[in-house]
């Protein structure tokens, strides 16, 4: 497992064999999240980007919006056992109806709420390009799960529980 100070340097070498950056449970912090963002920004090669369990917050995902705003090779954006909440959520639904590139998101196990899966839901019906995403284990709440749900019957592969029975 390379460091994330190593992969950093590579990334600014512009290495063309980097095509997945894995920091999954590795801590990141703000500088080292906002240089690999802006990296990011015009990177070519790399398609993937696993950041699960790496401390990022709705701070830290605001930083990676303004990337994904203009990557255009990123197809898997893994964020899973982070601490986004419903401004981060937000955030990313202004992003993912005009990414024409990310397919897969991972969003399982963090804090988005009711009003940040709202949003999340209507940028995922308005995306062209995402097949699966993942929200599982976010504290939607019973109508936060219904109108997840409701929004996304027939448009793509969600993973989302269902509670039986309203609590």
């Amino acid at each position: 497992m390379a460091c994330v100070e190593g992969i950093l340097h590579r990334l600014e070498r512009k290495d063309c064999d980097v095509y997945l950056v894995d920091f999954h449970g590795r801590a990141i912090n703000i500088f080292e999240l906002k240089r690999l963002s802006d990296l990011l920004m015009s990177n070519q090669t790399v398609s993937a980007l696993d950041l699960g369990g790496c401390g990022i917050d709705d701070n830290g995902i605001e930083l990676l919006c303004g990337m994904l705003r203009k990557n255009t090779t990123l197809n898997a954006v893994n964020l899973p056992g982070n601490s986004i909440g419903d401004r981060g959520a937000v955030s990313l639904s202004h992003v993912l109806p005009t990414n024409k590139t990310i397919r897969h998101l991972d969003l399982f196990d963090n804090s988005i709420e009711f009003e940040g899966a709202k949003a999340l839901a209507m940028a995922v019906r308005k995306s062209e390009s995402l097949e699966y995403v993942d929200v599982n284990h976010n504290p939607f709440g019973y109508e936060g799960r219904m109108f997840w749900n409701d929004m996304m019957d027939g448009k793509i592969d969600s993973y989302e529980d269902m509670p039986k029975t309203k609590k």
